[in-house]
């Protein structure tokens, strides 16, 4: 275990295991930087909000047949392992259908099947390892851990 100092006070920790040496790495992204994304990429305006060290809200403005509603999901990480993401959701009735309408949408039009649902317990499960565009940065990285604060959301990898 090494630990250097940065000009610019980071503290980096290096990992040493098996004789290699992995490099141990915190990214930290903004709520407004990761609301800004969604809306460059996929045209919605989103707002993000911290609610505890491991669950983050989330409210969008919907279109459900001719009314425009304004909707919240509570999205909590429950586990990171190999490049999966384990996540759990609440959120009442509307949320439900939409996740259902995605898991349909999923079956139905992805082939690598990058994500499972499963809507009775409200569970979803991100395969990383299934995305292609992934597959340099899993090649690379391990994810560790994704934590979130009032100020950013927080991810944890180890270089390898």
């Amino acid at each position: 275990l090494c630990f250097c100092f940065r000009e610019n006070g980071y503290l980096d920790l290096l990992i040493e295991l098996n004789n290699k040496i992995y490099y141990h790495m915190k990214s930290l992204l903004t709520y407004t930087e990761l609301e800004d994304y969604l809306y460059n990429h996929f045209n919605k305006i989103v707002e993000l909000k911290y609610v505890s060290e491991k669950c983050i809200s989330s409210k969008v403005d919907v279109k459900l047949l001719l009314l425009l509603k304004s909707v919240s999901i509570d999205i909590t990480v429950d586990e990171i392992k190999d490049a999966e993401i384990h996540l759990s959701y609440s959120g009442g009735v509307a949320i439900d259908t939409i996740i259902k309408g995605i898991g349909v949408f999923n079956k139905s039009k992805m082939k690598n099947d990058a994500f499972a649902i499963d809507t009775s317990t409200q569970k979803v499960v991100i395969y990383l390892w299934r995305i292609e565009q992934l597959h340099k940065i899993i090649d690379t990285c391990i994810f560790k851990d994704v934590k979130f604060s009032p100020e950013h959301a927080q991810i944890e990898v180890i270089l390898k």
